[in-house]
């Protein structure tokens, strides 16, 4: 038999595959309807960089810097820029409303008539409903003022800035925020590498058995249903910890190698913070495997049931991409799939509440799910999935004609 009838086989055993198919579509929706969010992320970018619709307070630190935040208020304005001279405290001003505040220290114009460097500080108000903007703002405010200042000062004697942020009722330093945001980006990736190994293999237990009539034997025994789900989620759950330990424990093994520091304590993340993100990695964990067994019911083969794994984790890698332009933070996406780990990776910004509730959401969602699977296993659909699924697209087939 020439290789291309043997292709042509291969091909069309795939395409009566109905997670196959489904497997290869998904993608293509998925990204498709990424295109605002990544749009949304590059013009909230370019907003920020522009101080679009920023409302700058500049607070001047004496008598002598009056004069400065005048000048640096009106070169602001002819930028475009809201900015007024106002003599508050700046953590004050950004509870009241201010985007941005300025302020500039006593004796900071006499170091500047000197030649001698000073400091101004940035304050802004952050947002995580907005992560970009909450990143990049401070920066974007300090290059506005400090292009001003070089372009008036003829002696330009350097200009540092300290950069804070002002986010869910905390003062962070800008190094603080960007390690934080980097930290809960790198664990909201992490869960993968436990989540996608629990799937696989759960998908492949129940394909095979699916191929090999063994869940046919298994459900003829005088086996508590609750206890063959249960088994197949538990062991698929202990490989998968399993790796991700063994990946852990590699990395960290690298970093040494390469001389550097290497930690596995994580700056922001208290004892609670910790325990809840394990429980929220748990939860999904639970959930991904065990909705991915019960699609498998309905695959006919290993191939169709490991398919399953991509019609389950790219939503949730969805999830993630989605994230990056801002964490939605209201109770109605508490019960999206995945959202949970978001809620705690993140939860050094916007505090432990959201991810709390978002976990155990999800923890019921895998109770659900589970009590399902148990339910699907006692009746006929355990051994005729495949064949119902064929039937319901037969008839769907036939209404479209």
């Amino acid at each position: 038999m020439s290789l291309r009838l043997l292709l042509s086989k291969e091909l069309r055993m795939l395409a009566r595959e109905h997670m196959v198919v489904l497997s290869v579509i998904l993608p293509l929706i998925l990204y498709s309807s990424m295109g605002p969010v990544i749009g949304g992320i590059a013009e909230q970018a370019r907003e920020t960089w522009q101080l679009k619709g920023v409302v700058l307070a500049i607070v001047p630190g004496g008598p002598d810097e009056e004069k400065l935040a005048e000048m640096i208020a009106d070169a602001l304005r002819g930028r475009g820029v809201n900015a007024s001279v106002v003599r508050e405290e700046p953590l004050k001003l950004l509870e009241e409303g201010y985007t941005a505040v300025v302020a500039v220290p006593r004796g900071f114009v006499a170091n500047i008539t000197k030649g001698v460097n000073a400091t101004l500080v940035v304050y802004v108000a952050g947002s995580p409903a907005q992560l970009v903007r909450l990143t990049s703002l401070t920066p974007a405010v300090s290059a506005f003022i400090t292009k001003v200042l070089s372009g008036a000062e003829a002696q330009r004697p350097r200009i540092n800035v300290d950069q804070y942020v002002y986010v869910s009722g905390r003062l962070f330093t800008q190094d603080e925020i960007v390690r934080l945001t980097g930290t809960a980006t790198m664990l909201t990736y992490l869960p993968f590498f436990v989540i996608f190994p629990a799937a696989s293999i759960g998908a492949i237990m129940m394909g095979v058995e699916r191929e090999e009539r063994m869940l046919e034997v298994l459900l003829s025994l005088p086996v508590r249903r609750r206890d063959i789900s249960l088994a197949k989620v538990i062991s698929s759950l202990i490989i998968a910890f399993m790796t991700a330990a063994s990946a852990t424990i590699g990395l960290y093994n690298m970093l040494r190698g390469m001389k550097t520091e290497a930690t596995l304590a994580l700056p922001g993340y208290t004892p609670e913070i910790t325990v809840v993100y394990i429980a929220a990695l748990l939860s999904s964990a639970i959930f991904t495997t065990t909705v991915i067994q019960v699609l498998s019911l309905f695959a006919e083969t290993v191939r169709g049931a490991q398919a399953t794994t991509v019609i389950v984790v790219f939503p949730m890698l969805g999830v993630v991409l989605a994230s990056i332009a801002g964490l939605p933070l209201n109770p109605a996406m508490y019960a999206v799939p995945f959202m949970c780990i978001v809620y705690a990776a993140y939860a050094p910004l916007i505090g432990i509440m959201h991810a709390t509730i978002s976990t155990i959401i999800q923890a019921l969602e895998a109770l659900i799910v589970l009590a399902l699977l148990v339910k699907l296993l006692n009746t006929e659909i355990a051994i005729t999935g495949p064949a119902m699924l064929k039937k319901l697209r037969e008839r769907l087939s036939r209404r479209g004609r």
